[in-house]
């Protein structure tokens, strides 16, 4: 068997060109922001001896292309607005009043004494005699028992009772002023119960829910004013932020008066399979009521976060409308680095020249043999160290970036009589793709 380059004009290789790859994915469209250009082609700089030749493109063509990818397309936002929903006042409860009767002493029976028989000694004989110690026992157990009576329906008459205030407000500013202690002492019972009518069910209308808004942005320097005969103006402060409202209240049957609502409708559009979490609560609706105060939105994943920024409820006439968008956090682009990393470097061990899910792919010629014991790939220069993670639009539970890998190939290949050692480099245009919430990152190239 003759050595290749005995004589290089008679056995030069001359492949037919790239081979297509079968069933390769469409590349999904990418964020704006990314910064990466597209390329149809990848490039390839050849560093190897005579046996591979470069066509007009300087692409060589026996060994094969990237992947076309797709034009960048950008998602376009959208608004939802809520619907207000009038509510009509509930007439107020008439509050209990305790009713006590007059105890009724039993009468004290007459003492009786038996006739005196005729006297046989000089010691007399006495009839039967009643006792007045039991009547006296009885009527200290009884005056007892009264006067516990007395303070149980006191206490009964004085404690909160659900759906009705717990104190009555005798003026607009009051029931605005107790509606506010309310939300500072994390009572959500007491805040509901001063609204006239029925409060929607919300899973956010907690006592922890109240706690935790306190711990975000405490509410402070609370200043009431009635601004007309159905409305107060509230100004406050929300942790550093100022914040202000008008509240509409209503007077019920007994003269007290009422707030018209007590909370505001929140709009969240949730993410396909991001979980939305406000001030710790996951939501299973995309509409939610919540009272005045701060709230922040998590996802419960260490490595998917949303904007870091609380989002404020100022009264019952705020309406916010949030789309919230999901991002990497800091633990989640550390993650998906090192996972990519490391399926770079299985993929250099890989004894293919089309290893599947790796960014390398190259193709012999129709005449050529490649032995695959031969192959040895060898990643060229970190296409880790700038590596920008995005989630994808389609899945964001997927992170992917776009990245340019090269490559060094080595393989002894055959072509008919004659065979030899190929070296060439190649720049590979790719895009690494894994689910974040996966332990550890399942990384493929596409």
């Amino acid at each position: 068997m003759s050595s290749m380059q005995d004589d290089p004009d008679t056995t030069r290789l001359n492949p037919t060109g790239p081979r297509p790859s079968q069933g390769q994915p469409a590349r999904p469209p990418h964020r704006p922001d990314a910064g990466m250009p597209s390329a149809s082609q990848p490039s390839a700089s050849h560093t190897g001896g005579p046996w591979f030749q470069a066509d007009e493109t300087g692409v060589p063509p026996s060994l094969g292309n990237a992947k076309p990818q797709q034009p960048v397309s950008a998602r376009p936002a959208h608004e939802r607005r809520p619907t207000t929903r009038e509510q009509a006042p509930r007439p107020s409860a008439p509050v209990a009043s305790a009713h006590q009767a007059e105890p009724t002493p039993g009468e004290r029976p007459d003492a009786r004494h038996s006739p005196e028989p005729p006297r046989r000694s000089r010691r007399r004989r006495r009839g039967p005699q009643k006792s007045n110690t039991g009547i006296i026992v009885g009527g200290v157990v009884a005056g007892i028992m009264v006067m516990v009576l007395v303070v149980g329906l006191i206490v009964i008459a004085t404690n909160s009772v659900p759906g009705t205030a717990p104190v009555a407000a005798r003026t607009p500013e009051q029931v605005v002023e107790k509606f506010f202690d309310a939300l500072q002492e994390h009572d959500a019972e007491a805040a509901i119960a001063l609204q006239a009518g029925e409060v929607p069910a919300s899973e956010l209308l907690t006592d922890e829910v109240l706690r935790r808004s306190q711990e975000i942005a405490p509410i402070s320097d609370v200043s009431v004013k009635q601004t007309g005969a159905a409305s107060v103006h509230v100004t406050y402060r929300l942790g550093d932020e100022e914040a202000q409202a008008d509240f509409p209240v209503v007077q019920n049957q007994d003269g007290d008066w009422q707030l018209a609502h007590v909370t505001t409708t929140v709009q969240v559009t949730r993410p396909t399979n991001v979980p939305v979490l406000i001030n710790d609560v996951e939501l299973t609706a995309d509409s939610v009521e919540a009272f005045p105060g701060a709230y922040l939105m998590t996802t419960s994943l260490t490595r998917i976060e949303y904007d870091a920024e609380p989002f404020l409820v100022q009264g019952p006439d705020s309406f916010p409308v949030l789309e919230p968008q999901p991002r990497l956090s800091a633990e989640g682009i550390t993650a998906f680095r090192e996972n990519v990393e490391e399926a770079l470097a299985a993929c250099m061990e890989r004894r293919e020249l089309e290893p599947e899910g790796c960014p390398q792919l190259v193709t012999a010629g129709s005449e050529q043999q490649a032995d695959p014991a031969t192959i040895r790939w060898t990643l060229v220069g970190d296409p880790v160290e700038q590596l920008d993670p995005v989630l994808s639009d389609q899945d964001q539970t997927v992170a992917e970036a776009d990245l340019t890998v090269t490559v060094a190939l080595s393989v002894k290949v055959k072509n008919g009589e004659t065979e030899g050692m190929a070296g060439e480099q190649y720049d590979f245009e790719t895009t690494a793709r894994g689910s974040v919430v996966n332990d550890p990152i399942k990384v493929r190239f596409e």
